[in-house]
């Protein structure tokens, strides 16, 4: 209603009109505010939603990049996937654990002398005993067969090395020079110093 239209009416009712359209335009302000809020509510629930999904996209892409494939991340923003050669996927698939027979081959390539033996066998201890009578630069590499779980396994894989299944085996520069009544010969005739002096093994 327009004011020209209720200027001549009573006070009391002009006032009424004028509040009336007042709170009209107050509802429609405070509407359109509201209105506006809850559009930018949802456009940021919304942004929010989308850079989740595209860090977890990136991130699953990264680790389940198909066999064959790796990626080259030289640049920081930006992850390269490139082949990788039949030759290395061969390699990497051909690997294979360490047999017994390799890895106690390489124990008695690593140490210059090595006893096998076992911790209650009286020709054990003796043929300890007699090394522990020299004054070895390194200490005596001993391999205590009985306290394995695969000792009868290592006992057939000496007698394959060395044609002896019997304890202890002694290994000077990657050959067995016997047992106890071996070692105990060479000691008592001299040839044990001269063995260990010539490999250098001993301390002056």
């Amino acid at each position: 209603m327009s004011t020209a239209n209720t200027s001549s009416l009573p006070f009391t009712v002009q006032d009424d009109i004028e509040a009336k359209e007042k709170y009209a335009a107050q509802q429609r302000s405070s509407s359109s505010r509201s209105c506006n809020s809850r559009r930018i509510r949802l456009w940021s629930v919304i942004a929010f939603v989308s850079l989740a999904t595209l860090c977890l996209v990136s991130y699953y892409d990264k680790d389940s990049l198909p066999s064959g494939l790796i990626a080259d991340s030289t640049d920081s923003n930006t992850v390269h996937i490139l082949p990788v050669s039949a030759e290395k996927e061969d390699e990497v698939n051909t690997i294979k654990p360490m047999s017994l027979k390799d890895e106690i081959m390489s124990r008695i390539q690593g140490h210059q002398l090595i006893v096998f033996s076992k911790t209650y066998c009286p020709f054990s201890k003796k043929a300890k005993r007699i090394l522990g009578l020299y004054n070895l630069k390194e200490p005596l590499e001993v391999v205590e067969v009985d306290l394995r779980d695969d000792d009868y396994q290592v006992k057939m894989t000496l007698n394959d090395i060395s044609g002896r299944a019997t304890f202890p085996n002694i290994f000077l520069n990657g050959q067995s020079i016997g047992g106890a009544d071996d070692l105990e010969e060479l000691h008592e005739t001299g040839q044990l110093a001269i063995l260990l002096r010539k490999n250098q093994l001993l301390l002056g």
